[in-house]
């Protein structure tokens, strides 16, 4: 049974999203086609957008605004395949404060772009086949291009299950799929949809959309767990790198592909470790090797001079060294050598 429902006090066959998710089964297709030009942008968000503020129309916008979207829902779920031109919305602290609603959907962008920025902080710039969680539990701010996306929502309580106790913040999400050899077969499922589901009964829509909901679930999970394990094992290959890099710093030939080489992995593996860790594999070989010159240059028996010295730490260019070593301790080896000050530290 399509359930139908009431816009402007006229009689609908569309279900109006924006109140809500329907209680009868929902397979329908709507769009800004049905009303005049000047008033399609705010048709549009008053009966498909909901929980999150869309911008005031600009000139063009208000002269002519094209979108339209399938939707197959019921009271449990909730799945939408979306055409639009470029739009842009926000969901505040104050939103949350006021709408305190427990939503999450799941968005896969077909065409175009979506730049999403949480809080005041973290921006995400996602493309084609890139995953976006929409949790409005968090501020953000969407600005879409125009667009085809394939909007799923998830039920939080199976979200967390399925990730160990605790709803993953959405960029955690993007970054895992994006990483992920699963990922393309929730990219397949996912652009299925509507069209696979056309001549189906309720009841075959209803297995087919659990089935992907399964799917997402599983592909997530399977996604953050493999970027946990990447990153405890990007920590021990840092940890080995490290031991490697005190054995030869004074090494002439030392580089990031003898490293690699040595501990057996790519140069790129390597770069993702360190990474992991905050700071740079040329970064790190330069400041133990700058640490190295300071402790020997604050030993009251070492009287060799630093000419000799810096080659011991695989520091060649003496001039250079003057001056990297000034700027990382604020003064010049000589004066390091004078200096009763403490040793600096790591």
């Amino acid at each position: 049974m399509e359930q139908k429902c009431t816009y402007d006090g006229g009689q609908s066959d569309f279900f109006a999203f924006s109140s809500g998710r329907p209680q009868q089964h929902v397979f329908q297709t709507a769009g800004t086609w049905q009303v005049e030009s000047a008033s399609r942008y705010e048709y549009w968000v008053e009966t498909q957008i909901r929980h999150i503020t869309v911008d005031r129309p600009n000139a063009a916008q208000r002269k002519d605004f094209r979108a339209k979207v399938t939707s197959l829902a019921s009271a449990t779920m909730e799945v939408h395949y979306a055409e639009s031109d470029a739009f842009s919305a926000s969901r505040t602290r104050r939103d949350i404060m006021a709408d305190p609603v427990d939503e999450l959907a799941l968005l896969f962008v077909l065409e175009g772009s979506l730049h999403a920025r949480l809080g005041d902080h973290h921006a995400l710039s996602l493309g084609p086949d890139d995953f976006y969680l929409y949790d409005a539990g968090y501020p953000q701010r969407l600005e879409f291009s125009r667009n085809r996306i394939v909007q799923f929502d998830l039920c939080r309580r199976k979200l967390t299950a399925a990730c160990g106790g605790r709803t993953p913040q959405p960029a955690v999400i993007t970054d895992a799929l994006r990483r992920s050899g699963l990922t393309s077969m929730l990219r397949l499922q996912l652009s299925q949809f509507p069209h696979a589901y056309y001549g189906l009964t309720p009841q075959e829509r209803m297995v087919m959309q659990s089935a992907t909901e399964s799917l997402a679930l599983t592909v997530i999970s399977a996604a953050l767990l493999s970027d946990r394990q990447a990153t405890v094992n990007g920590l021990h290959l840092a940890e080995a790198a490290r031991r490697y890099i005190h054995l030869n710093l004074d090494n002439p030939e030392f580089d990031t592909s003898d490293i690699a080489r040595n501990l057996g992995c790519s140069r790129a593996t390597l770069y993702r470790a360190f990474q992991l860790t905050g700071v740079s594999v040329a970064g790190y070989i330069r400041e133990q090797r700058l640490q190295k010159l300071y402790q020997m240059l604050r030993n009251p028996l070492e009287r060799r001079p630093i000419s000799a010295l810096a080659p011991l730490c695989g520091l060649y260019d003496i001039p250079n060294v003057s001056q990297m070593f000034r700027k990382r301790f604020g003064m010049s080896p000589s004066e390091a050598r004078r200096s009763e000050m403490n040793p600096a530290v790591i």
